[in-house]
């Protein structure tokens, strides 16, 4: 890469300006970044300010370390740059003609491993996204996060981790909303057999969702539970209405091409004593106490910003006591190296409390083991307006009716992507998501690929500021591959790509071989970068 080979030249010439007393020998980071038209480094300021030496000022100082480290960056006829200095001691790297045609060969022979790193050291992470209730149908902020987990999934295996998926099936604590949906579902079962039927009380339930569900159960079991009371059919209706929305779910994110490795019950892990064993735990340790009749956990003693209840009054467990079971489980029980949730923005207050509980439970290295991803809500805009009471789900726009209308799969998906990195609800333009329509973002990636496919020509220079530009976009697509990991915002890596691709859509059409040689190596980086956010038909 071409920021390693100026990495070492910065190096070679801080090494040989120590050995000839031009520079203070003193330890200093080599930290090389981009900057327009060329790198740049403080290197000669870090010497000015940690020297012994006190004459002049520090930006003195560091002009004339800077100068000293030039001239002999500028010596080496074989030098991937031109070192100059500015006034206050920075040291500028333009790389050289020569140099920038070289990072274009490195890139296209590299090919599909431009960009993947090995940092994971093969740790076991475990990736758990979406996970929405089970008695709602997929909403498109669901597939936002959807789209987040997935391709953070890709991007840590492209890093070097085992990687598996997980939705977390919330049959435990929805379980109330679970039984009202199939109050609500008997309700459309009986109509479905012309039997009159008194109000459904889950008035949220209302959309075409629940007459699918109740028309499947009628196939499936004949009118066998028209009979039954509400509460009586409910019981016993709840198990498949519980497998045919999991099934839906399973569908339509099969549609946007995501799958999971897992779906892990939350009932099943509090029937193992899951729950009980942390209470246990916190109880032993101290680190739990009662008050008002409720058990709270002391969260403030490890940075939380006040206590925790843990069991309510009635002794029914809390959110927080369910979901601290859960990362118990897969940070100590399943001891997964890296544990990565990807939240709405509504649960960002969890953050604090789930870290300091893990430490209470004495969970090894949670700050490195445990990352959490927050994305904001999605809001669907057609004709410049916000769409409202979706259809099918009965008061929220669906996965399923944004693709149903003719969305592609992968241009919402990285849509998706690109979406601001906030926390706040973020506008989605659904008039732009079908394929080659006006403002399809993938699609701008998708032409800036077309230019860069076939043959390169070997070139030995390239010297053009347009293409320059364009190679030190390349460049960076390893570093913004590690910053997204690190970061958990696969969003880092979509937004590099569509600049870059606009960057390549504003190239004259010469047929030069210098353009040909540069459009090729932003093809390879933007096709890797699609792949590493699940998205595969480049």
């Amino acid at each position: 890469m071409l920021k390693e080979r100026l990495y070492r030249a910065v190096k070679d010439a801080l090494a040989i300006c120590r050995a000839e007393d031009l520079v203070p020998d003193v330890g200093v980071p080599v930290e090389i970044v981009a900057q327009a038209g060329a790198y740049a480094t403080d290197v000669p300021l870090l010497l000015a300010r940690r020297s012994e030496n006190t004459s002049g000022t520090t930006a003195a100082r560091a002009a004339t370390y800077a100068e000293s480290l030039a001239e002999n960056i500028n010596a080496h006829d074989a030098a991937p740059c031109v070192a100059t200095i500015s006034d206050t001691g920075t040291l500028f790297l333009r790389p050289t003609p020569a140099a920038y045609a070289g990072a274009v060969r490195a890139t296209v022979e590299a090919g599909e491993s431009f960009g993947t790193n090995t940092a994971g050291a093969n740790r076991r992470a475990l990736v758990e996204f979406v996970s929405a209730n089970p008695h709602t149908p997929i909403s498109l902020h669901h597939a936002r996060g959807a789209a987040v987990g997935d391709a953070l999934s890709h991007l840590l295996t492209a890093s070097g981790y085992e990687v598996e998926r997980e939705f977390y099936v919330n049959d435990g604590a929805s379980a109330s909303g679970l039984r009202s949906l199939s109050r609500a579902v008997f309700a459309a079962y009986r109509e479905h057999f012309g039997v009159e039927t008194g109000e459904s009380d889950a008035d949220f339930y209302t959309g075409e969702y629940v007459r699918e569900l109740a028309e499947k159960i009628a196939e499936s079991s004949g009118n066998r539970y028209v009979d039954l009371s509400p509460e009586a059919a409910a019981t016993a209706i709840t198990p498949a209405v519980l497998s045919l929305m999991q099934d839906g779910q399973r569908e339509i994110l099969a549609r946007l091409g995501v799958s999971f490795d897992r779906w892990f019950s939350e009932s099943a892990l509090l029937a193992e004593g899951a729950l009980q064993n942390v209470m246990d735990a916190l109880l032993a340790s101290g680190a739990a106490y009662a008050h008002g009749g409720a058990l709270w956990l002391r969260t403030t003693a490890f940075g939380d910003d006040s206590d925790r209840v843990l069991l309510r009054n009635d002794g029914t467990p809390s959110y927080f006591a369910g979901d601290l079971a859960y990362h118990a489980d897969k940070l100590q029980a399943r001891a997964y190296g890296l544990a990565v949730d990807v939240w709405n923005a509504d649960h960002e207050p969890y953050i604090g409390r789930t870290l300091a509980g893990l430490a209470a439970l004495g969970v090894a290295d949670v700050p490195s083991r445990l990352k959490i991803a927050v994305y904001g809500t999605v809001r669907p805009v057609q004709d410049g307006t916000q769409l409202r009471g979706g259809r099918y789900a009965g008061g929220m726009v669906s996965l399923r009716e944004v693709l149903d209308a003719g969305a592609d799969t992968d241009a919402l998906r990285f849509a998706l992507l690109l979406a601001a990195p906030t926390p706040s609800p973020t506008d989605l333009n659904v008039d732009t998501l079908a394929p080659n329509a006006p403002g399809n973002a993938l699609a701008s990636v998708r032409a800036a690929i077309a230019q860069g496919t076939g043959d390169v020509q070997i070139v030995e220079t390239i010297d053009r500021d347009d293409l320059c530009a364009v190679i030190r976009q390349v460049e960076a697509f390893a570093e913004t591959v590690t910053v997204a990991v690190a970061t958990v915002s696969p969003g880092e890596v979509a937004r590099w790509a569509w600049s870059l691709a606009g960057a390549v859509n504003r190239l004259p059409d010469d047929n030069a071989p210098e353009t040909a040689a540069a459009t090729r190596a932003a093809g390879v980086v933007l096709t890797n970068a699609l792949r590493l956010l699940g998205i595969v038909s480049a």
